[in-house]
């Protein structure tokens, strides 16, 4: 192999002389940019669909997730109003000193943590746990409607100070203690005691249908692992994410996880971990939703959150359901794996087909070509052949083998008279050698006689 042929022009020159290469260039050349402009399409838009499609999924988590801490509340609601209109209690009222059991009693059964009587007004009259300092529950809007003869229920964030006051056990049980995590907010905060809680009121009416009393209880949810897990076990149901993923939910007073089954590297519950700074920031200030990946503790989840408000319309936390994304992206990418796999292989398989074909469609062409070369070479006998195409390059090669037919019995037709013509030139020649053989004697036989004559006219002259 010389030089010439390993130069980088040659593949290119030999492109540039090869008719087959170009046509089929121009067959292949759209096929594998549509095959392309096909996977660079599928890899935005198909991203885009399936970042999509992942929202839409983890916003109807949170929507179940919702629904469900609504019912929580309203069941707080619902529990209290039943107690509230509860023989048990009304027939009590007038026996003070029973009214402690009465309500012990009542907070078990509805699995309450806290359950109290307060007087129209506001003011403690009994309570369950027992010792309750009766801060100004008046200020609470759920009191305020049931001293109006409404029964109501809210969910609100309450100071240590006032967890305490109603029970010391319930202060204690809402202290979280905040662990460094990357990406929140600053803090110098160590510890967080306050205490989210869903508390609800009612009214409770003598048998002369007056208002009497209000009952008011609730339940703490800091540390509601129970609560949690429930919501988790709806939202995530078995078989519901592709196998690997995992779901969570979280409760956030503020910024800080109260209640989580998002677990830390040695599998300890995340309780006190923060939310980043990025998904607070949108979440708890222009009170929007999160529907987007987020880094989760340690790993990154498909993430929803949403506020949560207080019976104030304040935003005190968020309520959060989130899936792990790393599998999620596997399967994608897996299925994006087998399309451009796919993609290639049509591709090959097209561009091998075209070569076949072009072949076969090239084959009168080739042989052709070969036929040229071979008459340069001297083979005048040299043709095309039969081929096995009636198209219009099946056609060339049949008329083009009749033409050099055509061309051999002329120029046999040429030998001949340039044969006939060269026999009757070389007669012609002979005749006229002979004739000029035959003049050339007469004359010397005419100078003869004329020399003998002169010589015998000389000597009689003598």
């Amino acid at each position: 192999m010389g030089p010439a042929s390993l130069s980088p022009a040659a593949p290119l020159r030999r492109y540039r002389a090869s008719l087959r290469a170009k046509l089929v260039s121009i067959v292949v050349a759209p096929l594998l940019v549509a095959l392309l402009a096909l996977l660079l399409i599928m890899g935005v838009w198909g991203n885009r669909a399936f970042q999509a499609l992942l929202a839409y999924k983890v916003n109807s988590d949170l929507l179940v997730a919702h629904e469900y801490f609504e019912h929580m509340v309203g069941g707080v609601g619902d529990r209290v109003l039943q107690e509230a209109r509860s023989y048990a209690l009304v027939d009590g009222l007038g026996r003070r000193g029973a009214m402690p059991g009465i309500l012990a009693d009542a907070r078990r059964t509805h699995g309450l943590d806290f359950l109290q009587l307060l007087d129209p007004q506001g003011r403690l009259l009994a309570a369950a746990p027992a010792g309750a300092a009766g801060p100004d529950y008046a200020a609470w809007r759920v009191v305020a409607s049931a001293a109006a003869g409404r029964a109501d229920a809210a969910t609100d964030a309450w100071s240590a100070t006032q967890l305490a006051a109603v029970s010391g056990e319930l202060a204690q049980r809402a202290q979280v203690a905040l662990r460094p995590t990357a990406n929140a907010a600053q803090t110098d905060r160590t510890q967080e005691s306050r205490g989210m809680v869903m508390h609800a009121a009612a009214p409770v009416f003598n048998k002369a249908g007056t208002l009497v009393a209000i009952l008011y209880g609730g339940t703490l949810l800091n540390n509601n692992l129970g609560f949690i897990d429930t919501i988790n076990a709806l939202v995530y149901q078995p078989a519901s994410l592709p196998r690997g993923s995992e779901g969570t939910a979280t409760l956030f007073l503020n910024d800080t996880r109260i209640a989580t089954n998002v677990r830390l590297f040695h599998g300890e519950r995340a309780l006190g971990t923060r939310v980043s700074r990025e998904v607070r920031d949108k979440v708890l200030l222009p009170a929007e939703k999160w529907l987007d990946l987020a880094f989760v503790v340690s790993d990154w989840y498909m993430s929803a959150y949403e506020p949560i408000m207080d019976s104030r319309g304040q935003r005190i936390g968020m309520l959060y359901v989130g899936y792990l994304a790393k599998p999620i992206g596997q399967v994608k990418n897996l299925a994006f794996g087998v399309l451009v796999g796919l993609f290639l292989l049509l591709g090959v398989a097209g561009s091998l087909l075209a070569l076949l074909w072009a072949r076969r469609v090239f084959t009168p062409m080739t042989r052709m070509v070969g036929t040229m070369q071979a008459l340069k070479a001297g083979d005048v006998d040299a043709r095309v052949g039969p081929v096995r195409s009636d198209d219009e390059l099946g056609q060339l090669a049949s008329q083009f083998d009749q033409l050099l037919s055509a061309l051999r019995q002329r120029n046999d037709q040429l030998r001949d008279w340039a044969d006939s013509l060269d026999r009757k030139v070389a007669e012609r020649t002979r005749e006229l050698e002979d004739a000029n053989a035959a003049l050339r004697a007469t004359r010397q036989q005419h100078v003869g006689e004329a020399r003998r004559r002169g010589a015998a006219y000389g000597g009689r002259g003598t």
